[in-house]
């Protein structure tokens, strides 16, 4: 789990229901509930806070294990880092994404 700021909401949102169907006892609830996650993450690690909750996880899982096995490199929802020496990557700001070659 990261640390970012976060704040998880269930939403009850008023759906309407078509005339003639679900009436009596059997009617059911005019409402649905959906969830919203807000994370609040600083500027400088928003690309990967996005990228860490808004892919698939299988997706986050073969980028992890292709920046820790081909380019010897650790990757979480904070940042990239060099493995050898503990510190972030250089990030290429006309891109957004870290210098990591997927050739």
């Amino acid at each position: 789990m990261d640390h970012f700021q976060k704040c998880f909401l269930i939403l009850k949102l008023r759906t309407a229901l078509e005339d003639g169907k679900q009436t009596g006892p059997t009617r059911r609830r005019d409402w649905k509930a959906v969830r919203v996650d807000l994370v609040v993450p600083p500027v400088d690690r928003y690309a990967f806070c996005l990228l860490g909750w808004s892919g698939s996880t299988q997706f986050e899982r073969d980028l992890r294990r292709f920046a820790r096995l081909e380019r010897g490199m650790l990757l979480d929802n904070h940042g990239l880092y060099d493995k050898a020496t503990g510190h972030p990557a250089i990030l290429n700001r006309d891109v957004g994404f870290p210098n990591m070659p997927l050739e």
